[in-house]
């Protein structure tokens, strides 16, 4: 079974009833707070797939050489669950440092773009590279769809 890090969850894995919100434990805090349904069921689903035994939150605000230490020797991989990352908003805190010291292979899949046209597409410069070191280590990523596909292969 695996030992997977997981970059941008979109919940808590709860041990009774798989993912829930980040707000759970306290339902009338999560009125007040914006959340994905759509992305706790791809979260919950692709966990599901991955059939794992550890999953832990990769931290990507903070970095330390402990850290990094830690899950370099402690996960297989780093999951990135699907979602639309590829938009001119996207907000990494210090992920691409924390990518770029992780020794372990990245799996993303079902990264898409969300845009309205083609035209209002203008990555910062923090995606891009992001992305971009997301390829590398991977030896293969998932999409949605053709405009997705377009901008990755745009950027390397």
């Amino acid at each position: 079974m695996a030992r997977v890090l997981v970059m941008k969850p979109a919940g808590e894995l709860s041990r009774d009833q798989g993912v829930v919100s980040h707000h759970a434990a306290s339902p009338e805090n999560s009125v007040k707070h914006f959340y994905n349904i759509g992305d706790l069921y791809v979260y919950d689903s692709s966990l599901r797939i991955l059939q794992h035994d550890t999953v832990e939150s990769l931290d990507i605000n903070t970095v330390s050489d402990e850290r990094i230490e830690h899950y370099n020797a402690n996960f297989d991989y780093c999951f990135l669950r699907g979602s639309n990352y590829i938009n001119p908003n996207a907000q990494w805190g210090k992920a691409n440092e924390v990518l770029e010291r992780l020794k372990i292979p990245v799996m993303a899949f079902g990264i898409g773009v969300q845009i309205k046209t083609e035209d209002d597409l203008a990555l910062n410069p923090e995606t891009t590279r992001l992305l971009q070191q997301i390829a590398a280590k991977s030896t293969t990523i998932a999409v949605r769809g053709e405009l997705s596909v377009k901008v990755l292969n745009s950027i390397g």
